[in-house]
Order: C-alpha cells, then structure tokens, then sequence
C-alpha cells in the first residue's frame, strides 16, 4: 500500500522504485514489444553497445531480477557468428520507444 510518505523514483531503466523508510521496491518498466538500446559498458559492450532490440519476452529470477529476451533489429556480429536473439538482464537496456 502506498501512502504520502513514499516516494516514487523513476530510474533510467528498467524499473520504477517506490522508497518507504529502508525499503525499497522496485518494477520492471520495459513491457514486450519495446524497442530497447543496449547501454551497458561491461563485457558484452564489445559487440552489443548501442545496438537496438525489441523486447520478446520477459522472465524473472528467485530474487524478482528481471531478465529480456531480445530480438536484434540487424544482427550482430558475436564472435564468429551472428546473433539475431540474446537474453541479458534488464538492466543492460533503457528503452527508447515504449509499445503502448
């Protein structure tokens, strides 16, 4: 239950977190069908960094960390192959067109 006391953040991405006292609770934003763009600049950012997708599906872990499946609008050149779908952690994207 949310009352005046809790505020709302709204994140870059992926999620919506309301604070009330010491606890946090945060939603996924990103919905299937948005388009996304990759933004982490970790280990996959060699080959992912700024690319686009659409979001395909979206699961979650023991923990409620949410997971997207994603399509690439072009392939991507991933080693010696192409990928056309990934799975990474919603936290890698910020979406850029929402489908509502």
């Amino acid at each position: 239950m949310i009352n005046e006391s809790m505020r709302v953040y709204k994140t870059i991405f992926p999620m919506d977190c309301i604070v009330n006292g010491s606890s946090i609770f945060c939603e996924l934003i990103v919905k299937v069908g948005d388009l996304v763009r990759f933004i982490d600049e970790g280990t996959y950012s060699k080959w992912f960094f700024s690319r686009y997708a659409r979001v395909e599906s979206i699961t979650y872990d023991a923990c409620g960390k949410g997971y997207c499946r994603v399509k690439w609008l072009w392939p991507v050149k991933y080693f010696q192959q192409m990928a056309t779908i990934s799975d990474f952690s919603a936290d890698k994207f910020e979406v850029c067109n929402e489908s509502r």
